[in-house]
């Protein structure tokens, strides 16, 4: 699992997600394939610019309509989950799918979190031959892989930095494997 962290405004996020589940307050749906979301348009257009513009065509006295068909409901749902919280987790095998998706609706700060994650999979691991594997290549486990992941016991990619650690430690940025 690979930790995504949205820094930005925690106490506001946490409240929104809270009235985002419950339905409260939310004038943007957005339909991906054949499921439906609820959000709320000002969160939604600050996190991303297009569906900034997107919603802003819209009447601001009914819900606005969106339909995205660029990435799956899975995915989706991971950025709403990015853009109403303060930290995400995602499988090593989702990171390409949500950097896409973060292009696609112009979210520059999930983009950029996605890119150092990848960065840092492009560490080469060596395997019982000595040869080198890149595991950006592809995400899904090749027979090397999943004979080191075996070896480890597990892997766990965890990008993981909090607000406070962010405001009282500049420097904590980090990122590791256990």
């Amino acid at each position: 699992m690979i930790r995504i962290n949205n820094t930005q405004y925690y106490h506001f996020l946490q409240q929104a997600d809270v009235l985002r589940q419950s339905g409260s307050f939310c004038d943007a749906i957005i339909s991906v394939q054949s499921q439906t979301f609820r959000a709320h348009r000002l969160v939604l257009a600050c996190a991303s610019r297009a569906l900034a513009q997107h919603l802003a065509k819209g009447n601001a006295d009914s819900p606005a309509h969106c339909t995205l068909e660029y990435f799956s409901p899975h995915t989706f749902q991971q950025v709403l989950d990015f853009t109403y919280t303060q930290a995400l987790e995602v499988p090593v095998k989702d990171l390409q799918q949500l950097l896409r998706a973060a292009q696609v609706l112009e979210m520059q700060l999930l983009e950029d979190q996605c890119l150092k994650q990848l960065d840092s999979l492009k560490a080469r691991e060596k395997d019982k031959n000595g040869e080198a594997v890149d595991l950006t290549e592809s995400f899904s486990l090749n027979d090397i892989e999943l004979s080191d992941i075996r070896r480890k016991g597990s892997l766990r990619m965890v990008f993981q930095i909090s607000f406070f650690m962010q405001k009282k430690e500049p420097n904590s940025f980090k990122s590791f494997t256990t």
